[in-house]
């Protein structure tokens, strides 16, 4: 998925992508429609979507109690989860 096909799918939320480090990785941040921010670390931008946002996931029903920041190693990558 494109950034632009995920803020598409998604409407409700709000994204930015951001790579401050030179020659590290990038983050995604999403703003959900709770006013929470998400944040999912990865290799790259493409990486990144696709741990938020995995094949089937959805939006979660309620917000968490903190942001959740998510490295590309964690064994569970949806922040939906």
């Amino acid at each position: 998925m494109t950034f632009d096909e995920m803020r598409k799918r998604h409407p409700k939320l709000g994204f930015a992508l951001y790579a401050y480090a030179p020659g590290e990785g990038v983050t995604l941040e999403i703003l959900t429609q709770y006013g929470e921010t998400r944040c999912v670390e990865a290799a790259t931008e493409e990486e990144a979507i696709a741990l938020a946002f995995p094949p089937g996931s959805e939006l979660p029903p309620a917000p968490p109690s903190e942001p959740v920041t998510i490295p590309a190693s964690d064994p569970k990558p949806s922040i939906f989860d």
